[in-house]
């Protein structure tokens, strides 16, 4: 009886082969310290892509302030509560990862450029949802994670966030 393998994969980047499930590995591939004082305001990207006009599509919710979630010279970080969801938008002069996610689907939606990656799966230790989409435009990367927005309102709003990079 053979072991059936399938993918590791580090977000929109490689795959390695392990058992018995597929999951989102972290890491880091390369920086350039350069970009990072470049990078853009991820707390001002957030706020002015108006989260709740396309992640609660149309419902009334609660909408939090957008807080800083992290700050180093090469990742920075940002956060809004979106009804019962909390929106996480991160700016980084690298494409990196996350870990600990029983992968669903892959997808890569129109309008985000290529390379752009949707990942839609489930905490390894919960079991609560996992919503993931990166892409990059102009040597910045940006991955915003809004665990139990519906995939649809989440390319919506990243889309938003696309168009506003320049």
């Amino acid at each position: 009886m053979g072991v059936r393998f399938r993918q590791l994969r580090l977000v929109g980047v490689s795959v390695m082969m392990i058992a018995p499930t597929t999951v989102i590995g972290s890491g880091v591939l390369g920086t350039d310290v350069a970009l990072a004082s470049t990078l853009p305001n991820p707390c001002s990207m957030l706020a002015a892509a108006h989260a709740q006009s396309t992640i609660a599509h149309g419902r009334q919710v609660s909408v939090g302030k957008v807080k800083v979630s992290t700050s180093t010279p090469t990742y920075k970080s940002c956060s809004q509560v979106v009804g019962s969801v909390t929106v996480y938008l991160g700016v980084s002069s690298f494409l990196g990862g996350s870990g600990g996610v029983m992968v669903t689907s892959v997808t890569h939606p129109s309008g985000l450029g290529v390379g752009d990656e949707l990942t839609v799966g489930r905490a390894m230790g919960s079991g609560g949802p996992v919503d993931v989409i990166d892409f990059h435009k102009h040597g910045v990367y940006v991955t915003i994670d809004a665990n139990g927005a519906t995939p649809s309102n989440l390319t919506s709003f990243a889309r938003q966030v696309f168009k506003s990079l320049h």
